[in-house]
């Protein structure tokens, strides 16, 4: 099995989509507790602890008992709140020490020399000022001798049921590169027909605000105070807004022109939104369930990100809510992960592999858009 190192880990989405393609997972690192406990809970691997700022790679290699260059892939997705949009709001983010994660994910890629990063942020981080970080990583790739290929992807393009987009940096050693049958490191699209917020929940059981379903975890309705719920039940079904009632209900920012989807309706025939940290908080965004009168659970939330049913989150929704919209869509790191397996299985017998590219993985993952 092709071996997988994952930092900034979050709650596993990234590592879930790398092992349902076949690796194995060797080591991974977070420094946030939920996120490691959750990640620890359904893939069986204990992640380190710790912050990445503060832990030598070097350390991280002897630890995983790997020797230089026998890594097959390393997965690097660090925070995006540095170079989120919703930055400025959450105080300045040039204070926010966590946008020198970029280039730090340099320092990991030396100490192991995998043959294969993959690196996922927000698409403003190919922005002015943020560039310089990306920039800093991309010019220590190219002196370690990795070549790379980046592109702004949409997830719903590869099978998610969310419009998403997000920077995928995918980097290969050369001499791997070499060796590849293809030229891109980043796998074509996948689907014809975009995967819709029905194709993905409306086979759940319907909740009330403050309910929760007994026997399928996380799938615990958000409360409403009775003035909310008399608020929500007058905004149209499927794709309603608040902006389609009279302008004594709108909030003070959407009078000034902002937050428009704020208390609004999913759309059945449509992608969901981009899932945010607070994607079970309808005053952040298009969250409210297309026509029941409640936001969407933290199980909507984890379908829409393509996690399976079986995969639990805490019972927290807010804490819940946070490690969805953290993660990468499993789904999305699932099709990178077989696209490398193809790329890299040559005739060269280093390379390990294996002897076929798996034309298909059927997964069986009940109740889940996949």
């Amino acid at each position: 099995m092709p071996y997988l190192v994952d930092i900034f880990c979050g709650c596993g989405g990234a590592s879930l989509g790398f092992a349902l393609a076949g690796f194995e997972i060797v080591a991974a690192l977070d420094v946030d507790r939920n996120a490691c406990k959750t990640y620890e809970m359904n893939l069986g691997v204990k992640p380190i602890r710790a912050d990445a700022f503060e832990l030598d790679p070097m350390s991280l290699l002897s630890e995983t008992g790997l020797t230089k260059r026998e890594l097959d892939v390393l997965v690097a997705c660090p925070p995006c709140q540095p170079f989120s949009r919703w930055a400025k709001t959450n105080g300045n983010p040039k204070n926010d020490d966590r946008r020198f994660l970029v280039p730090l994910v340099a320092e990991f890629v030396e100490a192991f020399l995998p043959k294969f990063l993959v690196f996922e942020n927000v698409p403003r981080l190919l922005k002015h000022p943020w560039r310089t970080y990306l920039d800093s990583l991309l010019k220590k790739l190219t002196k370690l001798g990795y070549v790379y290929e980046k592109k702004v992807v949409n997830a719903v393009d590869y099978g998610i049921p969310q419009n998403r987009r997000r920077l995928l940096l995918v980097a290969a050693d050369y001499y791997t590169f070499k060796r590849c049958r293809v030229r891109h490191l980043i796998p074509p699209t996948t689907v014809s027909q975009r995967r819709t917020v029905r194709d993905a929940i409306s086979d759940l059981p319907p909740l009330k605000a403050g309910e929760s379903h007994p026997a399928i975890s996380n799938h615990v309705a958000p409360c409403l105070s009775p003035e909310k719920l008399e608020l929500v039940k007058m905004i149209p079904k499927d794709g309603g807004t608040l902006l389609m009632l009279p302008k004594k209900y709108h909030l003070p920012c959407q009078l000034r022109g902002g937050f428009n989807n704020a208390w609004s309706r999913m759309r059945w025939d449509e992608p969901a939104p981009t899932l945010t940290t607070r994607c079970t908080n309808p005053s952040s965004g298009r969250f409210l369930h297309p026509e029941q009168d409640r936001a969407v659970t933290p199980r909507e939330a984890a379908r829409l990100q393509s996690f399976p049913d079986w995969f639990t989150f805490p019972q927290s929704v807010t804490i819940a809510a946070r490690l969805i919209g953290d993660a990468t869509p499993p789904l999305l790191m699932m099709t990178v992960a077989k696209h490398l397996y193809c790329v890299g299985n040559t005739s060269a017998r280093e390379w390990r592999f294996g002897e076929k590219c798996p034309s298909e993985i059927v997964l069986l993952l009940p109740k889940s858009p996949l």
